[in-house]
């Protein structure tokens, strides 16, 4: 049991310093740096927009509510003047300011919802395009260093390609 052990600890060291793992934990890092470093003005972009929409629509929101409880008001004026129209006056003011209340809600609803969707497609599309780029840096690089490391293993061993060579031969005798 120990043995088993000790051996998946060996293993598990050997990747963790393998000069292929730290490339790929080295670029994802780079890649997710990059990836927040481009991302995140964008993000921010949008909630500052969609903030300062819902507070313009809030502003309209006050506004109007104002525009109404003024009419609320003149329609009490009224009131005391003509006790008989009273009930429509009210009614009136009531049913406005309502009405108001509703729209600019409605309004703030369907905003924030273009607002997060075009976001969201904006950040989709920035990190499908930043992804594919990464990858292929991430590939090329990976390529180059495979190469690399072949050329420097073959002029280590000056025997290692002509052995190569002849364990291809041999296994391609053999599946015949």
């Amino acid at each position: 049991m120990f043995d088993i052990l000790s051996s998946v600890l060996d293993i598990c060291n050997n990747i963790l310093h393998s000069p292929v793992f730290q490339s790929n934990l080295f670029n994802f890092v780079v890649m997710v740096f990059i990836l927040y470093k481009l991302a995140a003005p964008f993000i921010k972009k949008a909630i500052n927009d969609s903030a300062e929409n819902t507070k313009k629509i809030v502003e309209t929101s006050d506004l109007n509510r104002a525009e109404a409880e003024k009419q609320l008001s003149a329609a009490k004026e009224k009131y005391e003047e003509t006790p008989q129209d009273i009930d429509y006056i009210v009614k009136t003011a009531t049913n406005t300011l309502n009405s108001l209340e509703k729209k600019a809600e409605e309004n703030t609803q369907k905003e924030k919802i273009t607002i997060s969707s075009n976001a969201d497609k904006s950040i989709k599309s920035e990190c499908a395009r930043l992804t594919s780029q990464l990858t292929s840096q991430t590939a090329l690089k990976s390529v180059c260093e495979a190469k690399e490391n072949i050329i420097k293993t073959l002029n280590e061993d000056e025997s290692l390609h002509d052995r190569l060579i002849e364990q291809s031969i041999d296994e391609l005798e053999l599946s015949l």
